[in-house]
């Protein structure tokens, strides 16, 4: 279509979403650069060993390694490697603090005097 100028209208819009587009590319880009930099530290703090067994748990329970994810980020920001038994160290203390507190539910039956047992 064109408007009263002569020009097309949808030049207008193409103009107008450049910007969103040339946006949504750089935060996809910084979105890269993040993931980059983190899958960067993980290797960095875990030996090879620790990483498999960060990654298997990765693959079996997302969500305790999101838990798990920051503290790892921290050592290697500090330049420290968790080994395999440093990691299974975290790994218990994770998983006492995620317990939840179990609550005993005790059935108490009322007793019920019958004759019937008396025939006997």
């Amino acid at each position: 279509m064109m408007d009263a100028d002569g020009g097309a209208r949808g030049d207008s819009q193409m103009t107008s979403q450049m910007p969103n587009q040339q946006q949504m590319e750089r935060k996809q880009q910084q979105k890269e650069a993040y993931e980059e930099a983190r899958q960067t530290l993980l290797h960095n703090a875990l030996d090879q060993n620790a990483l498999a067994r960060y990654n298997s748990i990765l693959l079996t329970k997302p969500e305790y390694a999101q838990k798990l994810e920051p503290f790892i980020l921290r050592a290697g920001q500090s330049g420290q490697q968790i080994n395999d038994d440093q990691f299974k160290n975290l790994l218990q203390q994770f998983s006492q603090q995620a317990k939840p507190k179990s609550s005993k539910v005790n059935f108490q039956r009322r007793r019920v005097d019958s004759d019937e047992d008396d025939d006997f």
